[in-house]
């Protein structure tokens, strides 16, 4: 693999909950030792089913999607599988294929940011501007709601959100941007106007 898509790997790994210490929030807390042992074996096999089919050949999609099949048979009921398998369907430019993939991990899981903030990539990619509006909504209640939650957890008082930093203005940015602006020249052969 080459340096940048090993790290773009490693990146999907992590936001997938795989192996690394960036974690979602829906990995599922293993009752024993055994089920400890499975975990470590399922997050294997679902790390696995990325570096198989993340290369853009006929060959990886192929292979990407035996082993997806294999996975689901293993474990039925486990989105990480079929969220993982929608970044292979995204890496592959398959963007319906993960358009449908997404709604089945954001059905199974409504709390699923990654899922929401990808669903919603897709759908501005792909044009469908109405539906962008809806899903951006969705995962702005989303994230508001967990804020209320993540703010309320240690049962504090809710206090106010501390002001925004004195920022220059759009309209400071954009007089900085047009004064260092080249000037586009005017070809030689050009006429004056």
């Amino acid at each position: 693999m080459s340096r940048m898509v090993s790290c773009a790997a490693g990146l999907l790994l992590g936001a997938a909950g795989i192996g690394t210490t960036v974690e979602v929030g829906w990995a599922q807390a293993p009752t024993s030792a055994s089920g400890a042992v499975a975990e470590a074996v399922l997050k294997a096999d679902i790390e696995n089913l990325l570096r198989t089919g993340w290369p853009r050949t006929r060959t990886a999609r192929e292979a990407a999607a035996v082993e997806y099949s294999r996975l689901r048979a293993k474990a039925p009921g486990d989105i990480r599988i079929t969220y993982a398998y929608a970044l292979i369907q995204l890496q592959q430019l398959k963007h319906r294929d993960a358009q449908r993939l997404l709604d089945e991990v954001v059905a199974a899981d409504k709390d699923h940011r990654a899922a929401w903030m990808l669903k919603v990539w897709l759908s501005a990619l792909q044009k469908q501007y109405d539906r962008v509006a809806d899903e951006s909504m969705q995962l702005a209640q989303l994230v508001g709601d967990k804020r209320k939650v993540d703010r309320h957890k240690d049962n504090t008082v809710d206090q106010p959100e501390p002001p925004a930093p004195n920022r220059p203005t759009s309209r400071h940015c954009w007089g900085a941007f047009m004064a260092t602006r080249r000037l586009p020249r005017r070809p030689r052969n050009s006429m004056p106007r």
